[in-house]
């Protein structure tokens, strides 16, 4: 639940308090774009990624927020300061929508101002791998830009519930036999001792979990390789994981009924979740490279 208070266009308010209008063009048109953004010990984790993502979004859409980089630091401070100093991580929920405006219309034929929301979470800490999971293979039927955080998210969430209908906590999407992320994570695989991840294209998002855990493969020299994955290769791979903002590292145990290594836990997940884990802590320790600027 959102830690009140939370902020909507230039106002903090209390979550009941907070109105949209119904010709929002996030609303009507899921016309928009939004970001997850980890804090850690109250210090939010890697700001200037996030926001160099969040100004990708914008741009790709056509929106100018109206607010900058020192707006938005200014902004995420106040939000820091409502969590819970005992809770080691919470997170920031944004989003930016094109606006309102005086009629329904697929052609922006106005100037708008563009609605932005804003809030803090606090959310578990995890300080042991989360449970494995089960997933299911499905072709991807989005949209071609998954590059963009957007809001519409009708295709991820259709996908993930009828995953769940057929007995699996996810799936993971495939186009013409390449893999390409899970409904709302990026994907890892271990194939001959070497971790892989699909390179990014404009099927799939560019995590920002996903861009520290290959800084820190190359850290502790752990092999690995961005390229192309098959399903095949998937199928036969040693280790299987996912990676994201608020679940962080996931593994897969099983696809379509299929272990994966007998459903044992892989070492190199292991190695790469304890590199994880110091370098979390390293970083909500650490004031100068953490502190918002």
């Amino acid at each position: 639940m959102p830690i009140n208070p939370v902020f909507l266009n230039g106002k903090w308010l209390s979550i009941d308090q907070a109105m949209i209008s119904p010709l929002d063009r996030g609303f009507l048109f899921a016309d928009g774009c939004y970001e997850v953004i980890p804090i850690y010990n109250q210090k939010v984790f890697r700001l200037s990624d996030h926001l160099q993502r969040l100004e990708y979004s914008l741009q790709s859409l056509g929106i100018d927020s109206g607010y900058s980089n020192k707006d938005w630091v200014e902004l995420f401070s106040h939000l820091v300061k409502q969590t819970d100093d005992k809770n080691y991580k919470s997170y920031i929920y944004l989003q930016i929508t094109r606006g309102v405006e005086s009629k329904r219309d697929h052609i922006v034929k106005e100037a708008i101002v563009p609605t932005v929301f804003c809030y803090a979470e606090n959310t578990a800490t995890l300080n042991d791998l989360p449970e494995a999971i089960s997933v299911t293979l499905q072709e991807d039927i989005r949209w071609h830009r998954g590059d963009i955080k957007a809001i519409s998210l009708l295709g991820s969430v259709l996908a993930r519930r009828q995953a769940m209908d057929e007995g699996y906590d996810d799936c993971i999407f495939y186009r013409d036999n390449e893999i390409v992320e899970s409904s709302s994570s990026n994907l890892f695989i271990v194939e001959g001792g070497v971790v892989k991840t699909p390179p990014l294209s404009n099927w799939l998002l560019g995590g920002i979990t996903r861009l520290v855990l290959l800084e820190l493969l190359e850290k502790y020299r752990i092999p690995f390789s961005v390229e192309p994955i098959s399903v095949e290769q998937l199928h036969h791979a040693s280790e299987i994981w996912l990676s994201s903002s608020i679940k962080e590292l996931i593994p897969v145990r099983q696809i379509d009924g299929q272990l994966i290594s007998n459903g044992e836990m892989g070492e190199v997940l292991k190695k790469i979740w304890d590199c994880w884990r110091q370098y979390i802590h390293s970083y909500s320790e650490n004031q100068i490279e953490s502190k918002l600027t």
